[in-house]
């Protein structure tokens, strides 16, 4: 699989750092490296109570917010490079591949691979219902960080359900 063209630009430019035992990207966002069971493991404890389900979604919808904040600032100048500039960076921090469908006021976002839903999934069984809630928190965030208006998004799809692939429809308010 040949490496994202954002992965690139990101490595040759030098915006990925380690610094005394910290590690970068897009130079002063702090991030770690962990592996995805780890991720999943945590995923599910939360995924046990309705309280968790929210708070997945909360985490995920104040990054979002940050980083469609700094896109606009920095990235991306109209939705649609708001909107390719998000799959770069998708793609880049392992959440998977995802293509964007966009109309009017309403964005369809299929995800495959999903590796979260994927690796939870073959650690713990099929689900009943969707799991995807931090990356559609994240999605709605950074949404509304670009646009500066409220958008709500609902996972239809989840490849942990047995789908072929995460489908998150985003709707502005």
């Amino acid at each position: 699989m040949a490496m994202p063209s954002l992965f690139k630009k990101l490595l040759y430019s030098r915006q990925f750092r380690y610094d005394n035992g910290k590690f970068f990207m897009m130079m002063d966002v702090p991030g770690i490296i962990i592996a995805m069971n780890v991720w999943v493991g945590v995923y599910k404890e939360l995924l046990l109570n309705a309280k968790g389900k929210k708070k997945l979604f909360e985490i995920g919808h104040e990054q979002g917010l940050t980083a469609g904040r700094r896109y606009s600032m920095r990235a991306a100048t109209s939705f649609p490079s708001f909107l390719n500039f998000t799959k770069g960076v998708v793609e880049i921090t392992g959440i998977g591949q995802i293509k964007f469908a966009s109309s009017g006021d309403k964005v369809v976002a299929n995800i495959s691979p999903s590796p979260i839903a994927e690796n939870y999934r073959k650690k713990f069984g099929k689900t009943k219902e969707p799991i995807c809630h931090y990356v559609v928190g994240i999605s709605s965030g950074a949404f509304e960080g670009f646009t500066k208006k409220k958008w709500e998004g609902k996972e239809v799809k989840c490849v942990a359900k047995g789908d072929s692939f995460c489908q998150i429809i985003m709707k502005k308010k």
